[in-house]
């Protein structure tokens, strides 16, 4: 099951980043740059809330899911355990990965390193931080306890609650090498992070949209993949020009990370999908790396798409170890998985 935290009522900030700071450079170094993030809901009331922190001087990163869980897309950002909010005035978002930029109006504080060469290992020490069930400043230790096939997506075991979502997880020299994203909601401190190095990309062309929004020329629209640039495609073939729209991406690219979307536990199928399935690419198909459309769905938690995918061909069989899923001529069953907001 997805869902982001609702607003439920302010709760006093903490100073849990002090004690840790005293056995960890990690904690002093992340403190200054957490802030806590609240969305407006219906009738301009508090609707939701999550955490983020800067990876510049006036540039916050975050989780979309956060910063779209209400239409309003308008919010107020603060320090943790601050006492001033400062409105939202840009947000621009990555199609392909659940997270987002933010800036808010007349706040800044020292941006923490992205560590976006580092290949986590399990065991490896983390800390996370943020606002789980909005106790603002929380700074809680863990280890990597499993690192997914697709994606690298990182499983913790650093205590996080709703709330949590776009906090960092660092290093203890308060490096990021992690964005706090979902956790399943069975079992004990089996929560997901999106790792920092394959964040470098998305991060520099979210930072390239705010530029052309602040000049004019672009829209903030965090859903529409024509505001962001993406990677350029090599151009297809000659004799693809008689091809449908999707399927001439399909030839030029061979990637299903073009039509399935990179946010974990989706629940919308992409028209781009629905179009290259219609075009009679067999639903089987591998792509550059190796992956089937099933395997991405799998893996992030995407069961609305999963069930079309079972649905257009019903003999797929996958064997994967150590995955959360497991399939017998598509018939699937999952642990249900949360997003932490």
């Amino acid at each position: 099951m997805f869902w982001s935290h609702p607003f439920t009522g302010s709760a006093a900030g903490t100073d849990a980043f002090a004690t840790a700071s005293e056995r960890r450079p990690g904690g002093t170094q992340g403190a200054p740059s957490v802030v806590y993030i609240e969305m407006e809901g219906a009738g301009g009331k508090p609707g939701c809330y999550g955490s983020g922190f800067f990876v510049t001087a006036t540039q916050i990163l975050t989780n979309k899911h956060v910063v779209t869980c209400s239409e309003a897309r308008r919010g107020r950002v603060k320090l943790a355990g601050g006492q001033r909010s400062y409105p939202t005035r840009r947000i621009v978002a990555w199609p392909d990965l659940d997270v987002a930029l933010v800036e808010a109006e007349g706040l800044t504080a020292q941006p923490l390193q992205l560590d976006t060469v580092r290949q986590l290992s399990v065991g490896d020490d983390i800390y996370v931080a943020g606002n789980p069930e909005g106790l603002e400043g929380t700074f809680t230790r863990g280890i990597v306890s499993g690192v997914r096939s697709q994606g690298g997506i990182l499983q913790i075991d650093a205590p996080v609650s709703p709330g949590s979502s776009g906090g960092p997880v660092v290093d203890a020299y308060g490096r990021v090498v992690g964005v706090t994203v979902s956790s399943i909601r069975e079992g004990q401190n089996l929560n997901f992070a999106i790792p920092a190095r394959v964040l470098a990309s998305p991060l520099k062309q979210m930072q390239q949209m705010l530029a052309r929004v602040r000049k004019g020329s672009a829209t903030t629209d965090a859903d529409n993949r024509a505001s962001i640039p993406g990677p350029p495609h090599a151009p297809p073939a000659a004799n693809t020009a008689t091809l449908s729209p999707a399927r001439r991406t399909w030839e030029a690219n061979h990637d299903w990370a073009d039509f399935v979307s990179g946010v974990v536990g989706d629940s919308i199928v992409k028209d781009e999908l629905k179009a290259l399935l219609d075009s009679g690419l067999d639903i089987d198909a591998t792509d550059r790396s190796g992956r089937t459309a099933l395997h991405l769905a799998a893996i992030l938690g995407q069961q609305p798409l999963e069930r079309k995918i079972c649905g257009e061909k019903r003999d797929i069989n996958i064997n994967r170890s150590g995955s959360v899923m497991t399939s017998s001529r598509c018939s699937i069953q999952r642990r249900p998985m949360r997003l932490l907001s």
